[in-house]
């Protein structure tokens, strides 16, 4: 696997993920596919090309993939904040 394959396994399965396909950009994360029935669709109301550019207040701009990753784990059922720009 490469390290976006690896991204988008721990977003998608499991509990600590959000539901969303991204990829990199300058200023922070594009999301490429928002699954339905996942916290990003329900809460979050991401839509295709939104860029995440901050999580829990911290701005991902110019963060690694695996690093934004990090930022975006946590135990299930636990609140995260997004910061993002609608294009």
């Amino acid at each position: 696997t490469n390290e976006f394959e690896d991204f988008y396994q721990e977003l998608v399965g499991g509990s600590s993920g959000i539901g969303v396909q991204v990829r990199k950009v300058p200023q922070g994360l594009m999301v490429e596919k928002v699954m339905k029935g996942t916290p990003a669709s329900r809460m979050a109301h991401l839509k295709y090309g939104d860029i995440i550019t901050a999580i829990n207040g911290k701005s991902i701009s110019g963060l690694s993939v695996s690093d934004a990753k990090n930022l975006l784990k946590g135990e299930a059922n636990t609140e995260l904040q997004l910061r993002f720009v609608r294009t």
